[in-house]
C-alpha cells in the first residue's frame, strides 16, 4: 500500500513539474539574414551564429535555435522569458526593452564604389552630395540615410527591383557611382560569387554601437550572468575580431 501511494505521489510530482521545465527551456530566435544568421543546407549558420553558439557552449547552457520572420521573432521574444534574439541592432528605442547580453559586431553602413573610380575620392563633401549618383531602393532605410546625409534626391538612382544584387551590379556596370551596403553583407556576396570583387569602401555613413544577442527582460538572471561572462571571455580571446577579419578580408 505504501509503495502504491509512493508511485501516485511521484507521478503527480512529475505531472506538475513538466510545465516548469517547458517554461525554463532556453530558446534562441533569429531571421534569415546572411552572413550574420541564415539556414544553409538545413543548418543554422553565419558569423553571428558562430559567436552565439560559442557563448552558450562556454556558459554550459542547452538551447534551441529557430529561424523565423523577424517580426514574429521579436514578438515571441517580447512575450516569453528565457528567450533570446539575434542579430539585433541596439538602438535608442530598444534600449530599455531588452537585456543586452553580448555584442556581436559593429553596425556599419558604408558607401562602396568601383575600385577603378578613384576620382570619386577627390570630390569635396558638397560635390559628393550634389554630383554623384548613389543607388538605393526608394522607401528603404538606405535611401532615407542618403537623404539624411545630404545627397540630392534627384541624383539618387531608385533601384528598379528589390533584388539585393541590383545596386552593386549597377555600380559594376558604371550606371551608378555608389551602392549602400553593410560591409559584412557585401563581403559575403563577393565570397559566395554573387558579386565580382570590384568594390572598395569610400566612406562610412553609420558606425554605431552594434548588433547584439538580446534577451527578454524577465529572463533568469543566473542565465544572463553566465552568458555575459562567456561573451566577455570570448571577446577577450579575440573571437569577434577573428571572425570579422575572415569575412572582411583584413
Amino acid at each position: 500500500m505504501h509503495f502504491v501511494r509512493f508511485i501516485i505521489i511521484l507521478f503527480a510530482m512529475l505531472i506538475f513539474a513538466t510545465p516548469t521545465l517547458a517554461v525554463d527551456k532556453i530558446q534562441i530566435l533569429t531571421e534569415q539574414l546572411p552572413p550574420f544568421n541564415h539556414n544553409e543546407d538545413g543548418r543554422i549558420t553565419g558569423i553571428s551564429t558562430t559567436i552565439v553558439e560559442a557563448a552558450f557552449k562556454r556558459a554550459g547552457l542547452d538551447y534551441t535555435i529557430k529561424v523565423m520572420p523577424w517580426k514574429r521573432a521579436v514578438q515571441q521574444t517580447d512575450d516569453t522569458p528565457n528567450t533570446f534574439i539575434y542579430t539585433m541592432a541596439r538602438t535608442q528605442n530598444r534600449e530599455n526593452k531588452y537585456i543586452w547580453v553580448g555584442k556581436l559586431f559593429d553596425r556599419k553602413v558604408t558607401l562602396f564604389r568601383h575600385r577603378d573610380r578613384i576620382e570619386l575620392d577627390e570630390l569635396s563633401q558638397e560635390s559628393l552630395h550634389s554630383q554623384t549618383k548613389p543607388c538605393a531602393m526608394k522607401g528603404d532605410a538606405s535611401y532615407e540615410l542618403l537623404l539624411q546625409r545630404g545627397f540630392l534626391e534627384y541624383n539618387i538612382i531608385n533601384s528598379p527591383t528589390t533584388h539585393e544584387n541590383i545596386c552593386p551590379k549597377m555600380v559594376g556596370e558604371g550606371r551608378a557611382d555608389f551602392t549602400v551596403y553593410n560591409p559584412y553583407a557585401l563581403a559575403y556576396m563577393v565570397e559566395t560569387g554573387k558579386l565580382d570583387d570590384i568594390f572598395v569602401a569610400h566612406s562610412v555613413l553609420i558606425n554605431e554601437d552594434g548588433y547584439y544577442l538580446a534577451a527578454n527582460p524577465d529572463s533568469d538572471p543566473k542565465i544572463i550572468k553566465k552568458l555575459q561572462q562567456a561573451f566577455k571571455e570570448l571577446a577577450a580571446e579575440g573571437l569577434n575580431d577573428k571572425i570579422a577579419a575572415e569575412y572582411l578580408g583584413y
